[in-house]
């Protein structure tokens, strides 16, 4: 069968488990020789590998399916061959017909390429915290080229995480943007040093590292409210890291926003976590600070989170409370 006769076929309907697959393998093997469940738990092995081996899903997701099949035909005969010493009986009996390996293959390469763009990961959940991780690890394993990761949110474990996710084969830049606005308690001197250390390792690893923290509530305002994670090969809309690991329900997606990253990046108000950090220090400092004013609404003697300027009100909590309500 040639490219063109693959693009001209009709893919049949989706197979939506390996046992499908597996079913509908066992009726072109024919009535004589049937399947044993030892032969389905081996050829469910072959299949399996294959959806673990990302650089393969990745190819599904970008190329035509007639273009994809032959690599996933290359892929899925090596993974044959390799167990021919263990399983000699089920491996000659595909090989010695072409058209039933021809069949398995096509199929396979069928249910694979339709899984492979389908939904991407499953959901995350509060009750799957070990897949939440792993699809969220395989997103970060998935990125080529430069990874820019965009969050408002993102501390200590975020950056732990992608580190630990990434792979350093195929990624030369990461760029990191979080916000200092609203996630004050997560920018700390041992974020910073902690930071400053990886920065070192990945340097000498031939990565350029950077983290920028969006220091104003007009920038705030500006970067996107959801996540990302971009790369030159895909972008995709994610959870926070928090929702990944302590659970929630969300979905890891892939987008085709057009994100202007550097445009955020590039601000004025985006500083840099290592040159930058006096000045990061002094808007914590004054941020994290409380002051001591006068209500304006009833006059006791009220404590805030921010220096007054003398210009606006500045209300205790008690009053603060009652005009929300109006």
């Amino acid at each position: 069968m040639t490219k063109d006769d693959y693009s001209k076929s009709i893919t049949p309907d989706v197979l939506t488990t390996l046992s499908d697959l597996i079913n509908k393998f066992n009726q072109r093997f024919g009535i004589d020789i049937p399947i044993t469940e030892s032969d389905r738990i081996v050829m469910e092995s072959w299949l399996k590998n294959l959806e673990n081996d990302i650089e393969l899903r990745e190819y599904a997701r970008v190329n035509a399916f007639a273009d994809f099949v032959y690599v996933y035909e290359s892929r899925l005969r090596d993974q044959i061959l390799t167990s021919l010493s263990d399983n000699q009986y089920l491996v000659v009996r595909i090989f010695q017909d072409s058209d039933l390996r021809k069949n398995i293959m096509t199929s396979a390469a069928e249910f694979y390429y339709k899984w492979a763009n389908a939904t991407d990961f499953p959901p995350v959940t509060p009750e799957t915290p070990a897949q939440n991780r792993l699809s969220f690890r395989e997103t970060i394993r998935s990125c080529k080229g430069h990874i820019y990761w965009i969050d408002r949110f993102i501390g200590k474990g975020g950056l732990e995480f992608l580190l630990d996710s990434f792979d350093n084969h195929n990624v030369k830049e990461i760029k990191i943007l979080t916000s200092l606005y609203n996630n004050e308690y997560q920018i700390t001197e041992e974020l910073r040093n902690q930071f400053e250390k990886l920065q070192k390792e990945m340097r000498q690893k031939g990565i350029s590292l950077e983290m920028r923290v969006v220091s104003t509530k007009v920038a705030y305002n500006i970067i996107p409210h959801d996540r990302f994670i971009l790369a030159q090969n895909l972008k995709y809309n994610v959870p926070s890291y928090t929702t990944v690991t302590k659970g929630g329900f969300s979905e890891i997606k892939r987008t085709t926003n057009d994100i202007p990253f550097m445009d955020f990046w590039n601000n004025r108000d985006s500083l840099d976590l290592l040159n930058d950090w006096s000045r990061i220090k002094d808007i914590l400092d004054e941020t994290l600070e409380i002051h001591e004013a006068k209500c304006s609404a009833c006059g006791k003697l009220a404590q805030i989170k921010f220096k007054p300027d003398g210009r606006h009100p500045v209300y205790c909590k008690e009053c603060l409370g009652k005009r929300r309500h109006y």
